[in-house]
Formats: C-alpha cells, sequence, structure tokens
C-alpha cells in the first residue's frame, strides 16, 4: 500500500474568491442599505442579490459571472414579476405564472441565473407593486457587477500581465503549489 500525501491547506491568500465574498460583498451590501435609506430603493428586499454576489465571487472566470446572467435576467424577472404583481396580485396563478416566467427569461437570455426565479417571485410579495423594484434589482446589480468586475481586474490579470495589483501574490502561490505538485508526481 502506498503512502499518499497530503496536499497542503490553502490559506486565505490561496482563495481570492472567498476574500472577495468575505471583504467585498457584505461591504457593498451595506452601502447599498445605506443607500435605500435615502432613496425610494430598496435593496436589501433583494436577498438573491447576495447570492449572485457569493456566486461571482467564488468563481469569477464562470458563466455566472455574464451581464446577461448578474444584470439582464435578475432584471426582466423584476419586470415580469411587477407586471404579474400589478395584474393579479399574489395567486396561484401569479406565483406559478412568476415561476414559469423566471425559468423563460434565463432560457431566453441563456443565463446562468436561478436567483432570478426568486428575484421574479420576490414582487408578487410587495404590498403596493410599484416601479421601484426593477429600479432597484437594476441599481443593485450593476452596483454588483461594476464592483465585481474591479475587484475581478485587480485579483486576476490577463494573460498579458497588463493588470496591476494584489494578483501577484496569488499568481506566485498559484506556480508554488504547481512546482510542488510536479516534484511530489516524481
Amino acid at each position: 500500500m502506498r503512502h499518499q500525501r497530503r496536499r497542503p491547506a490553502l490559506g486565505w491568500r490561496d482563495r481570492p474568491g472567498v476574500v472577495g465574498a468575505l471583504l467585498i460583498l457584505p461591504a457593498l451590501l451595506g452601502v447599498l442599505e445605506l443607500l435605500s435609506v435615502h432613496t425610494q430603493l430598496k435593496f436589501l428586499l433583494i436577498p438573491p442579490l447576495a447570492s449572485i454576489g457569493y456566486r461571482i465571487f467564488r468563481a469569477p472566470h464562470a458563466a455566472a459571472t455574464r451581464a446577461r446572467s448578474v444584470i439582464l435576467a435578475p432584471t426582466l424577472g423584476s419586470l415580469c414579476g411587477l407586471l404579474l404583481s400589478t395584474w393579479s396580485g399574489l395567486t396561484t396563478l401569479s406565483t406559478a405564472l412568476a415561476v414559469a416566467a423566471g425559468i423563460l427569461i434565463v432560457e431566453a437570455v441563456a443565463a446562468d441565473a436561478p436567483p432570478t426565479l426568486a428575484i421574479t417571485l420576490l414582487a408578487l410579495f410587495g404590498t403596493d407593486p410599484d416601479w421601484t423594484y426593477p429600479l432597484s434589482v437594476l441599481v443593485a446589480t450593476t452596483s454588483l457587477y461594476v464592483v465585481f468586475l474591479g475587484w475581478r481586474w485587480l485579483a486576476f490579470p490577463s494573460a498579458s500581465g497588463t493588470a496591476a495589483g494584489i494578483s501577484g501574490r496569488w499568481r506566485s502561490i498559484s506556480s508554488q503549489r504547481r512546482r510542488r505538485a510536479a516534484r511530489a508526481g516524481r
């Protein structure tokens, strides 16, 4: 029986996605809530925003990080939810139609955005449906996406290495792990 080596435990610096999700996402949600105090927009009434944020920070190069998944699908879902809420309020039929509309939106725009279904449904639970819900979703998701793109640019430079910032540390750790793995495979 061969003795297998344990892989070294990864530290926080080896996991930029976790660091981004832990530091940037709560700060952004806090700023959005602070802004909602001074406007009619209500950002923390959008719990799926935290889910979307966590997904994109944890897998920064996945399909879920495209604008159609982060901004377009949730915004369209909130519009459909608002239309259904205005048309019939919260009923069994409107709930079923909201779920179906969310699925159709995700499929139509080829998004990787399951939280769109929840955003579509949340519009039905408002007491007085109005335009502020879709506008809140649009502003919140756009803010999230802009912050995420800035973080990704700093944390993961392009292949040409043109991005400056904190990514050099992560790149060197990754190359160290590859060298260790190559030595262990000998």
